[in-house]
């Protein structure tokens, strides 16, 4: 009898076990969710003059051709139109940028459109965003990891 109780309370241990970690992977899955949420949030420039949410086309870089959907606004939140952005690739562990020049496109709204974002390898990229708008400049830094 001490034997049966034995491997049924090792049987149990191990269904306790199994459970148990497949709870923490599912919630590890919604965890990943949010942190994919959280990183909708505005990027704000480095002397706090604009802010904008990035929506990049494929939503995980590759490399070669993308697209970069910028909305960007003033410190409010209000959008900010007729601002000029000049776009940079840099892969700053290789101290090199993109062979191509990206396009930039206003919209409507404060919705710019960045074109032919060219990532030549895949690796850790930051996309440099310089902002004119009248008198003040400023610049927003997005890191992106490529496939």
């Amino acid at each position: 009898m001490a034997n049966k109780n034995s491997t049924l309370t090792h049987l149990l241990f191990v269904l306790l076990v199994a459970v148990t970690a497949f709870s923490v992977a599912c919630g590890a899955s919604d965890d990943d969710e949010r942190n994919n949420a959280d990183e909708d949030a505005a990027l704000v420039s480095q002397s706090g003059h604009f802010e904008a949410h990035l929506s990049p086309t494929p939503a995980s870089p590759v490399t070669g051709e993308n697209t970069l959907h910028i909305h960007l606004m003033d410190p409010e939140g209000n959008d900010l139109t007729g601002a000029s952005l000049a776009v940079e690739p840099w892969m700053p562990a290789h101290g090199h940028g993109s062979p191509e020049e990206p396009v930039v496109e206003e919209g409507s709204d404060g919705m710019y459109t960045v074109s032919n974002l060219v990532y030549s390898m895949p690796g850790h990229w930051e996309v440099r965003i310089d902002i004119t708008h009248d008198d003040t400049s400023d610049r927003i830094v997005a890191e992106f990891d490529v496939q």
